[in-house]
């Protein structure tokens, strides 16, 4: 295991020499996408089974708060542990949190129906969220130390492996849960399988360099971010469509129900989800590729305001299935192209896992305020056009300034280009 004191004195977009490719590359880049997080994408499962069946006494806003806390400290845990991974501490951070994972899953298990504070307030949820935090953001920061060229098309087809997990765990909780094992044991057999996955994740991702052991102050790197207009539209951007993106992904399972769909059509159309959510993942990179990252963000985040939208009139199962594939192909291509987005904004990548922190962060406070809020506005007679309507604005909203940091960033390469060429010419 390599040590914190490890120094590479040349990690730097300028001067990095990229493999763009390798068995070590190719390796690590699997294994995160085995280890998945796929779990995590799961929890409309249980907004579903908590809201009918296990915390019968809160409102369906009451038990989003669980989902959204934990979505919240998924993401906001990359602004602490961040700076951890710019200092070097990979290993330390995957393998710990990959850990603390399991065992907040197993003491999920001994929770007690309708008793919402103890799957509240318990380390479950919340340990659980600043656990998969632990390892989110330094695994998908490490491939930036093995990709350049390559990066948005790697991070796409790495990605991708959430949705499948989450596509596995939405058919594993569903069948446990309405069968004769009982909610206790159906977390154990989860928790036993999400503990195979990170192992093999954690056995063979490797990095190729440490960054340098100087502390990262966020005092200074927001200091020096003010007049980065590019990057502080894009950390809005993050708020406002974290804000509105969550609601489809807690409630289609709900919704599927509540309008008597079928219960076996119901527990699928997370599935259905998900595998749209794969499909944008893994086709990012040729989108991005095609007509660039920036402008696959906008159309992304639109996309998935208008399907937003359209779940004011989910009513069949065709409108379900719809809905779910589409949201979910736009979903899945925003989430693919968004760490390369911040990763073309940073220029100097020993401050990459802090700016990428802030930016999670952002998305994760949205989260932890839209959904509860989208939750509060279904209310208890279930008035769904009030939150589709909501979630929807706020995705518009993103998209606007998302073009926004298009917009500047456009033209300041275009000013950029014009004093080069001004210099050039001068001598």
């Amino acid at each position: 295991m390599n040590t914190p004191n490890e120094k590479h004195e040349n990690d730097t977009r300028t001067d990095l020499d990229f493999p763009d490719g390798g068995l070590t590359a190719w390796l690590t880049a699997f294994m995160i996408q085995v280890a998945g997080f796929g779990f995590v994408n799961a929890f409309c499962v249980f907004q579903d089974y908590y809201s009918q069946r296990y915390l019968t006494n809160v409102s369906s806003s009451a038990i989003s708060w669980i989902g959204s806390t934990n979505s919240f400290l998924i993401l906001s845990g990359g602004l602490f542990f961040g700076p951890f991974y710019d200092r070097g501490y990979f290993y330390w951070l995957v393998i710990g949190g990959s850990c603390l994972q399991i065992i907040c899953l197993f003491m999920l298990s001994f929770t007690q129906p309708d008793h919402f504070y103890q799957v509240y307030f318990s380390i479950p949820w919340l340990g659980f969220g600043l656990a998969t935090s632990m390892s989110y953001v330094p695994s998908l920061a490490v491939l930036s130390q093995h990709f350049e060229k390559r990066r948005a098309m790697v991070m796409s087809i790495v990605t991708s492996g959430a949705p499948i997990g989450a596509a596995g765990y939405t058919i594993l909780l569903n069948n446990l849960f309405n069968g004769d094992v009982g909610f206790a044991n159906s977390i154990r057999i989860t928790a036993a399988t999400n503990a195979v996955l990170l192992l093999i994740g954690c056995t063979l991702m490797r990095t190729r360099s440490l960054h340098p052991t100087t502390r990262m102050r966020y005092s200074q790197l927001l200091k020096s971010s003010s007049a980065d207009y590019p990057y502080i539209f894009a950390t809005i951007g993050c708020l406002l469509f974290g804000a509105g993106s969550f609601f489809p992904i807690f409630y289609i399972q709900l919704d599927s129900s509540m309008h008597r769909l079928g219960q076996e059509f119901s527990f699928y159309t997370n599935v259905i989800l998900n595998a749209g959510n794969f499909i944008g993942r893994i086709t990012a990179g040729a989108i991005a590729a095609y007509c660039g990252i920036s402008n696959a963000i906008i159309g992304s985040t639109l996309g998935t305001a208008i399907v937003t939208f359209a779940m004011v009139s989910l009513s069949t199962r065709a409108g379900a299935a719809n809905i779910g594939l589409f949201i979910g192909f736009f979903l899945g291509v925003y989430v693919a192209l968004c760490a390369p987005l911040i990763t073309r904004l940073t220029h100097d990548l020993s401050q990459l896992g802090a700016r990428m922190g802030i930016s999670l962060f952002m998305a994760g406070l949205g989260s932890l305020l839209g959904t509860p809020l989208a939750g509060a506005l279904l209310g208890p007679d279930y008035s769904w056009w009030r939150p589709a309507v909501l979630c929807g604005c706020f995705s518009i909203a993103s998209t606007l300034t998302f073009a926004t940091t298009l917009v500047i960033l456009q033209r300041q390469e275009k000013r950029d280009a014009h004093r080069s060429l001004d210099i050039s010419t001068s001598l």
